[in-house]
């Protein structure tokens, strides 16, 4: 656990953000001013919006950047700081910084759920 958040620290200091001290006043260190993100539902993206997040994911595991993420994700999960209490929407909304354009879409199960075989569903199409 130590290496990871050395690796985090690192990832924090690399990606500096400035801010004008306001609550909107957040900018990335490509100068672009942070800003919120529409998140959809999956089934309801555009192709090029599809296209951008697979590119990004495709990008990601190239590099093992993805796999690194994931497992950062999973130790903040299994130590209860990414999914439970305050620290789940501060802790997300780092995932939506790295990409100021690209917003995480969720993924609405319920949709699914009357389906007798969840290979039927659209996502799969």
């Amino acid at each position: 656990m130590v290496d990871v958040m050395v690796n985090v620290s690192n990832f924090i200091a690399e990606n500096p953000r400035q801010t004008d001290g306001s609550v909107n006043g957040c900018t990335l260190s490509n100068g672009q001013k942070v800003q919120k993100a529409l998140r959809k539902e999956i089934r309801m993206i555009s192709d090029e919006e599809r296209n951008e997040l697979f590119k990004a994911i495709r990008d990601m595991k190239d590099t093992s950047d993805y796999d690194y993420i994931a497992t950062i994700h999973r130790l903040a999960y299994e130590q209860g700081g990414a999914h439970n209490g305050a620290a789940f929407f501060s802790w997300h909304n780092e995932y939506c910084k790295r990409n100021p354009s690209l917003a995480l879409h969720y993924f609405d199960s319920t949709l699914d759920s009357p389906l007798p075989t969840p290979a039927d569903s659209v996502l799969f199409y």
